[in-house]
C-alpha cells in the first residue's frame, strides 16, 4: 500500500513523456531472460530502490528467475566479513556474476581495494552471453562531459551503457515530505 503517485514521472532516453509505470509495465510485458535492464539515476527518495525492488519482484513471481540483489554498502560488509574468516571472494561475488537478474542499488565510488574486484565481477556479468538482465540504481550524477565514466571509470562505464538503458528520475526526496505528515503514536505501556 506503499503510495508511488511521486515515482510515476521519469524522464528515459527515447521515452520522454512516457509515464514511468507504462515504461515499465511495457518492458515487463515483453521481458525475456538476457534482457537489456535499467541503470536508474536520481536523487535520494525518488524511489529508485522502490522500484528496482518492485521489478526484481516481478520477475522472480512471473519467470521465476534467479534473482539476486546487492547494494554497494552491504557488498562492501559481505566482503569484509568474509577477509575477517579467510573465505574466498569468489564465493561471493560469483552469484553476482551467475543470477539471471541482478540488482546492484546504490551504486557508487568506492574508494577501497576490493572495489576492482566488484567492478570486475559486474563487468564479467555485463560482458556475459548469453546476457543477463542488470538492474542499477545510483544517486551518482554525470561528470562535466554528461556521463559516469568520470566518476566509475571508462571500463565500467561502458558496459552499463551497453547493458542498461538509462532512466532518470526526478523529483523529491519522498522521505522528507513523510517526516512533515503528522503521524499517530500510540503510547505502549
Amino acid at each position: 500500500d506503499w503510495d508511488t503517485d511521486a515515482y510515476l514521472k521519469a524522464e528515459a532516453e527515447g521515452y520522454e513523456g512516457v509515464a514511468l509505470r507504462d515504461l515499465l509495465r511495457e518492458w515487463l510485458a515483453g521481458w525475456q531472460p538476457g534482457a537489456r535492464g535499467w541503470l536508474i539515476q536520481g536523487p535520494t527518495g525518488t524511489g529508485k530502490t522502490h522500484l528496482a525492488h518492485a521489478t526484481m519482484q516481478h520477475l522472480v513471481l512471473t519467470h521465476a528467475v534467479s534473482a539476486v540483489w546487492w547494494s554497494t554498502r552491504e557488498l562492501g560488509r559481505e566482503i569484509e566479513a568474509a577477509l575477517k574468516t579467510k573465505q574466498p571472494l569468489h564465493l561471493i561475488l560469483q552469484p553476482l556474476i551467475d543470477a539471471d537478474v541482478l540488482v546492484f542499488d546504490e551504486l557508487r565510488e568506492v574508494k577501497s581495494w576490493w572495489w576492482d574486484q566488484v567492478v570486475d565481477a559486474l563487468e564479467s556479468r555485463l560482458d556475459a552471453y548469453p546476457a543477463k538482465t542488470t538492474i542499477v540504481t545510483t544517486n551518482l550524477k554525470a561528470g562535466a562531459d554528461g556521463s559516469l565514466a568520470a566518476v566509475l571509470g571508462d571500463r565500467l562505464a561502458s558496459r552499463l551503457r551497453a547493458a542498461c538503458t538509462p532512466l532518470t528520475i526526478r523529483g523529491a526526496d519522498h522521505r522528507a515530505t513523510q517526516l512533515q505528515r503528522p503521524y499517530n503514536l500510540q503510547r505502549i505501556a
